[in-house]
């Protein structure tokens, strides 16, 4: 495969997901623990954006439950595809600029609560960057506050995408699988 380097227009994610859709401004890290080789994590996908803040503001939108929800529903379950990402209705450049604002804080929270309870998985030989997403669901929750808004959803509907899944979406972390 071709060698990806870390961009800071692009959002990386992974075809594969658990209960949280991983979306990054990084690469996760896969060590092959003999060698030391660094490996990329398979079936890595890229977004390109035009602005590094808009990466973060894709982050948030993207690793809302409001987009956990939309996708439950426009896909096959089984993979996280690129159209089903397009399909999605959230452009950042059109945004209101105090909801990118927002967007854009709950984005860099959310990244460094992610950094920060990351952790190395051993498996098959290899150190893997595992997050706790579970960590994150209080600023999810404010992500979707500001999409709700956005979107003119009602208090009944945010509770109802707040709460989507949420038993097995609390019960469960995802690693980056390789």
């Amino acid at each position: 495969g071709q060698a990806l380097t870390n961009s800071q227009n692009h959002v990386y994610y992974t075809r594969k997901f658990g209960y949280f859709l991983a979306f990054l401004n990084f690469i996760p890290e896969i060590t092959e623990i003999k060698t030391g080789e660094i490996k990329v994590p398979s079936e890595l996908k890229t977004l390109e954006l035009n602005s590094p803040e808009s990466v973060v503001i894709v982050i948030a939108g993207l690793t809302s439950s409001t987009f956990f929800w939309f996708w439950n529903i426009i896909s096959d379950c089984r993979n996280l595809n690129r159209r089903d990402i397009l399909a999605f209705p959230f452009n950042p450049d059109i945004l209101p600029k105090d909801t990118r604002n927002s967007l854009f804080q709950l984005g860099q929270n959310y990244l460094s609560i992610l950094h920060s309870n990351s952790k190395k998985m051993l498996k098959s030989g290899l150190s893997i960057q595992t997050f706790k997403y579970t960590a994150c669901k209080p600023i999810i929750d404010e992500i979707d506050r500001i999409l709700a808004q956005h979107y003119g959803f009602t208090e009944e509907e945010l509770d109802f995408i707040i709460n989507y899944d949420i038993k097995y979406r609390m019960g469960k972390d995802t690693g980056s699988e390789e």
